[in-house]
C-alpha cells in the first residue's frame, strides 16, 4: 500500500471489544471487512445520456418480449430429425 490515507472513526465499546488487540492484527482485519463490504456492494447501472443511446437501450429492453418463446430440447430434436429425414 503506497498510497496510505490514515481514517478516524468512532467505534462503540461493544463493537471495539469484538475486535482483534491493537497490535494482534486489528489493522488488517479492518481493511478485510471494509474490502469485503464493497466486494458486495452491487454495480450501479448505468443509464444512457444520449438520445440514441436511450432508444437502442429500450429496443434492447423490448427484445426477449418479442421473440418466440424459447423451444424445448425435445421439440429441437424433433424438428432436426424431421430436417435431417427430408434432406437425406
Amino acid at each position: 500500500m503506497t498510497n496510505v490515507r490514515v481514517v478516524s472513526v468512532e467505534i462503540p465499546v461493544r463493537i471495539l471489544k469484538q475486535l482483534p488487540p491493537a497490535g494482534g492484527g486489528r489493522g488488517g482485519f479492518i481493511l478485510r471487512a471494509i474490502e469485503e463490504k464493497i466486494a458486495r456492494r452491487k454495480a450501479a447501472l448505468r443509464k444512457p445520456r444520449l438520445e440514441r443511446r436511450r432508444r437502442l437501450a429500450a429496443l434492447l429492453k423490448q427484445g426477449p418480449a418479442e421473440s418466440s418463446p424459447p423451444v424445448a430440447d425435445v421439440a429441437v430434436a424433433r424438428e432436426l430429425k424431421a430436417r435431417r429425414g427430408r434432406s437425406s
